[in-house]
């Protein structure tokens, strides 16, 4: 069974979820970081629910932080454009489709770094990865993930020679294209169910996601 793949948010709706990113102090502080942190949840070894981790990316689980939303129409107005792009992402894997990513830049010399820093932070986030990132055919998805979030690390060991806009595009593809592989991998019967299924075990997200090491202000390390 087949599940129509939702439509993309709008330049509205990407721009109010931003605003409540953006005020909530989450270590989330864009929506390209938003797409990649998604990604690594969707297609990861533990099957989690969005909800869950709405608190963490507005900071409601950190009582030093102001709480960003008024009232309940706020939270459903905001939970509801987190919940289409979920289950945009779910549904496109689902059909095998490869993953445009949502990139800030359209090029640049960084373009691509921010989503590849969500995804570690969405990787951090519940166990069991270890067993996929030893998998060969799953390589040159992890091999770009990890090069693109540490290239403008301030650790020399970490940070990678110079991108070549030829080598960024091929890793940019590498990872759209191995997504839905990924999701394969860990969702073997996922055809048989719904885009929003879910929702235990209960992810980490309720513990704080965790601002990625190496640079003053987002340079991931390389997972061990």
């Amino acid at each position: 069974m087949t599940f129509p793949i939702p439509p993309r948010l709008t330049d509205a709706d990407i721009a109010l979820v931003e605003s409540y990113l953006a005020k909530g102090g989450s270590p989330i502080q864009d929506f390209e970081m938003l797409d990649g942190f998604f990604a690594a949840l969707v297609t990861g070894p533990e099957v989690v629910n969005p909800i869950g981790f709405l608190p963490t990316l507005i900071g409601a689980d950190d009582p030093a932080i102001e709480p960003v939303i008024a009232d309940l129409a706020e939270a459903q107005g905001l939970l509801e454009q987190v919940q289409n792009h979920w289950n945009r992402q779910v549904t496109t894997f689902m059909a095998g489709e490869p993953w445009g990513l949502w990139l800030r830049e359209a090029e640049g010399p960084h373009q691509g770094r921010r989503w590849a820093e969500g995804f570690l932070i969405g990787m951090d986030q519940v166990d069991g990865w270890d067993r996929l990132t030893r998998r060969p055919e799953h390589g040159p998805l992890f091999y770009s993930v990890m090069t693109l979030a540490n290239e403008a690390s301030d650790d020399p060991e970490l940070r990678p020679p110079p991108i070549t806009p030829d080598a960024r595009e091929a890793m940019l593809g590498a990872i759209s294209y191995g997504l839905p592989e990924l999701y394969a991998a860990t969702r073997p019967g996922a055809t048989g169910g719904g885009p929003s299924r879910g929702g235990s075990p209960r992810p980490k997200a309720a513990r704080k996601a965790r601002k990625p090491k190496g640079s003053k202000k987002t340079g991931p390390r390389r997972r061990r």
